[in-house]
Formats: structure tokens, C-alpha cells, sequence
């Protein structure tokens, strides 16, 4: 069979035509090659179609990995915008206590006004 239609057809396929066909006589031959080559389009529907299931598993499984790689980047952000908003607060408050140290410095370095007479 593989040498006449260049496939191979799985063997309960051919014999199940062998056995609807029996006897095989010159005159069964011609239903027997009609059999065989739907059989043939039969599987190669079947294989595209696996493939086909196969190509759309794989592109479910690409967009389900980057929906759960776009999650983790989500929080990997909040955690380091959370981080950040804790350090500008903690430099806010340094800042307001230098302010507050220097504040008295700056009020008895500054020079007084003599009263002219």
C-alpha cells in the first residue's frame, strides 16, 4: 500500500477496506485504490489537524506564560515603586531635620545690623 499512494496507512485502516472488500478480485481492485485513497486524505486531514491543535496549544501556552511573566513584573514593580515611595519618605524626613539643625546656625551667623548714629 505504501509503495502505490507514497503513505502509510495505519493497519487497522487498510484492514478494515481488506475486509469490507473480501475476496479481493480484479474487479474489487478499482473500489479497493478508491478506498485506499480516501482513506489517504482522510489521515492527512487528521494530521493537519493535530498539527493545527498542536500550533494552537503552543500559541495558548505562549500567551499564558506571558500573561503570568507580565503578573510577576507587575509586582516585581509595586514592590519597587512600595520601596521607593519609603525611601523618598525617610530622605524627605532627613531632609526636614537637617533643615531644623541648621535653621538656629543660620539665625546666629547672620550679622547684625548696626544702628547708625
Amino acid at each position: 500500500c505504501q509503495e502505490v499512494i507514497k503513505f502509510e496507512l495505519p493497519v487497522a485502516t487498510v484492514d478494515r477496506i481488506v475486509k469490507a472488500l473480501e475476496p479481493i478480485t480484479l474487479e474489487k481492485f478499482r473500489p479497493m485504490h478508491q478506498k485506499v485513497c480516501i482513506a489517504k486524505s482522510e489521515r492527512i486531514v487528521e494530521m493537519r489537524l493535530e498539527e493545527a491543535e498542536a500550533r494552537r496549544k503552543a500559541i495558548e501556552e505562549a500567551k499564558e506564560k506571558k500573561k503570568r511573566d507580565i503578573e510577576e513584573n507587575k509586582q516585581i514593580m509595586k514592590e519597587m515603586l512600595e520601596e521607593a515611595s519609603t525611601m523618598l519618605a525617610a530622605a524627605a524626613k532627613n531632609i526636614d531635620e537637617a533643615d531644623d539643625k541648621l535653621k538656629p546656625l543660620l539665625k546666629s551667623e547672620r550679622p547684625t545690623e548696626e544702628v547708625a548714629e
